[in-house]
Formats: structure tokens, sequence, C-alpha cells
């Protein structure tokens, strides 16, 4: 008995709580069921919006584009996540149960943009459950491809090539 209330006594105090936890969280975009702000949350704080994201729980997919106002912009734009390290994937991936999404069938498409080139770079990846990472796809399927957001990833392209 004296075992479980001291180990009760760690938890309550919340000494085990990750010293630096940075994770995306997801709230919801009013009049929408599966539009949302990916924002960075770090230690249970919210700080600021990354990612526009759309949810197909039915093909248990998640959509990220990166967020036009972000203070990183071009940063999320040409550096396309890795998800093959656990703190990598659990920054994306944290949250998926809040979203009925299940990380073990998971497909994570990213809108980013090839730097030299200024072109739209769509990258697919599958949750390999056997591995535990995600695995780029190497050609991405266009019925995975969530039309607005191509549609504004190909606007945000032209742009770049235009004005660098």
């Amino acid at each position: 008995m004296a075992i479980i209330e001291f180990v009760q006594g760690i938890v309550d105090s919340g000494s085990l709580v990750e010293q630096e936890s940075t994770y995306l969280s997801y709230t919801p975009i009013l009049g929408s069921d599966n539009l949302y702000i990916g924002t960075i949350t770090r230690n249970g704080e919210v700080t600021e919006p990354v990612f526009f994201v759309h949810v197909e729980k039915e093909k248990n997919s998640v959509h990220y584009l990166p967020y036009i106002f972000a203070e990183n912009q071009s940063e999320l734009f040409y550096n396309v996540p890795g998800l093959n390290k656990q703190l990598d994937i659990d920054y994306f991936t944290r949250q998926f149960p809040l979203l009925d999404i299940e990380i073990n069938q998971s497909t994570i498409v990213y809108y980013g943009i090839k730097e030299k080139e200024n072109t739209v770079n769509f990258i697919e990846y599958f949750y390999n459950d056997e591995e535990k990472i995600f695995e780029v796809e190497k050609t991405v399927n266009n019925s995975s491809i969530y039309e607005p957001f191509k549609i504004e990833i190909e606007k945000t392209a032209a742009y770049l090539r235009q004005n660098h």
C-alpha cells in the first residue's frame, strides 16, 4: 500500500511530465467538421499556429498545409518532416486520438514546396506499424490529395517563383 501511495504522490506532483514537451494541438475551424488549425503546444501552452489541417476520418488520413502567416513560414514550406524518429512522430500524432485517427493505420499528406524550383512538393506518408515509423510513398496518389490545399500550395509556389 505504501508503494502505491508513493507512486500516486509522484504522479500527482507532476514530476513525470516531460520537460520540453512540444507537439501539435488541433483547434476546429468554426463551420467545418474536418478543418483545423494546427498550433504548436509547448509544455501545455498553445503558442502559435503553424498548419491548416484537414482530417479525413473515413480514410484515417490527415493533411497538413503550412499556415501562410506563420513566423517560420519558409521553413514550413521548404523543410519536409522526416517522421522517422519518435519525437517527430509524436509532434504530429500525439493528439490523433482526439481527431478519431488511428496512428497504426494512418496516412499523412504534407503540402510543401521544393526550395530551388519553387514548385509544389506533395509528400504522402504511411505508418509502418512493424517499424513504428512513417514511410514516404514514392508517388502520391491523386485521390489522396485534398483539392483546396493543392490549389493554395500551387498559388503560393507560383507567387514565390515570380518574387524570388
